[in-house]
């Protein structure tokens, strides 16, 4: 079983992601009251936040650290469609139509946040129109993103999609270290597979020419962005 491990919530403002969370637009009195109701909680890799299937009793916000998203396996392989980062939530739409988790996340290294209650969630919805502007705001972003990520599924090959998918978690992830990148999560070859939907070995070769081309390289467990001009040419980004 993975290492799990709940506590009492920490305060919104002692979270490294509250600016870029939901919740920053929440008053003084409402964040207090958040707190009481909430709870924190430190997983590590290969724990599962939300289940596909268990009932949706609340949502995740993440504070700090990365987490997949995936549906089932399919022949025994993870389809992931999305990687969560700080700040981001994950259950929170499936809280609307009242269902099961449709998904299930998956902590990809130590990562911590907060669970909010389904009806403490809701509570705010009901009664804070600018924390529903937030949530639709944020809803309006992630279709967005789903939509460029079919485009990509539709139009690109493999190594065009995976140059792609180093600069959104270059967006995400990316720690500035003069004019390097270093993507600070812990992304496997396969998980890399399983998320721009290619064949292990076609990412493992990418990755290689990149390498060759001096537009990425490799430092311990992370991928380093030398290049991001480079990067943004192969994936069809440039005007």
């Amino acid at each position: 079983m993975p290492d799990i491990s709940e506590k009492k919530s920490v305060h919104c403002h002692s979270c490294p992601a509250w600016k870029q969370s939901t919740f920053h637009t929440l008053s003084e009195i409402q964040l207090n009251d958040l707190q009481v109701n909430k709870t924190s909680f430190e997983y590590h890799r290969g724990a599962h936040l939300n289940q596909k299937g268990n009932p949706a009793n609340g949502a995740y916000c993440i504070g700090s650290g990365q987490a997949k998203i995936i549906w089932p396996e399919v022949d025994g392989k993870e389809s992931i469609v999305k990687i969560v980062s700080p700040g981001d939530m994950t259950g929170y739409r499936c809280l609307f139509s009242e269902d099961t988790f449709r998904a299930t996340a998956v902590a990809l290294g130590s990562i911590r946040g907060c669970f909010i209650p389904k009806e403490h969630f809701n509570g705010l919805l009901k009664d804070d129109h600018q924390f529903n502007f937030e949530i639709l705001k944020r809803m309006g972003n992630e279709l967005k993103l789903a939509e460029k990520r079919l485009h990509s599924f539709c139009q690109k090959n493999v190594r065009e999609r995976l140059a792609e998918a180093l600069l959104i978690l270059k967006e995400s992830c990316g720690v500035q270290q003069d004019d390097r990148w270093v993507l600070d999560i812990q992304l496997t070859r396969e998980e890399i597979s399983a998320w721009i939907g290619s064949a292990k070995e076609t990412v493992v070769r990418s990755l290689s020419d990149m390498k060759d081309e001096k537009v990425i390289e490799q430092e311990g467990l992370h991928i380093v962005l030398l290049n991001i001009q480079a990067l943004r040419q192969i994936a069809g980004l440039t005007e």
